[in-house]
């Protein structure tokens, strides 16, 4: 029927439209580069990065400085309680992921 309005038009107040989705980066070697190279193709409005971490500080903040991301964590720890941070993107050689992962799921745990 010609009564039927889409729910999201350019006529919606910008409060109900979806913001950006903030990224944390569990990593700061070359495949998280390449993530972010890709990041960066997409509009600013819909992906961002917000922050890194790595197991050396410096290496995070090299890292975050190249990329243009806000913050730098030496810890995942640090990184997984950080509340501006939605989905994290991790890619870790296998026989690192499940470090990663477990310092996580502890940060996320005493939180």
């Amino acid at each position: 029927s010609s009564d039927l309005v889409p729910a999201v038009s350019s006529r919606t107040p910008s409060l109900l439209r979806v913001m950006a989705t903030k990224w944390g980066v569990c990593s700061a070697g070359k495949i998280s580069h390449d993530f972010m190279v890709a990041l960066a193709t997409l509009p600013a409005q819909d992906h961002q990065a917000v922050a890194v971490a790595a197991r050396d500080l410096g290496r995070a903040q090299e890292f975050a400085k190249t990329h243009s991301i806000p913050k730098a964590y030496g810890s995942y720890e640090d990184l997984a309680r950080d509340p501006d941070i939605d989905p994290l993107y991790s890619k870790y050689p296998k026989f690192h992921t499940t470090l990663c992962l477990e310092n996580i799921l502890s940060a996320i745990s005493n939180m």
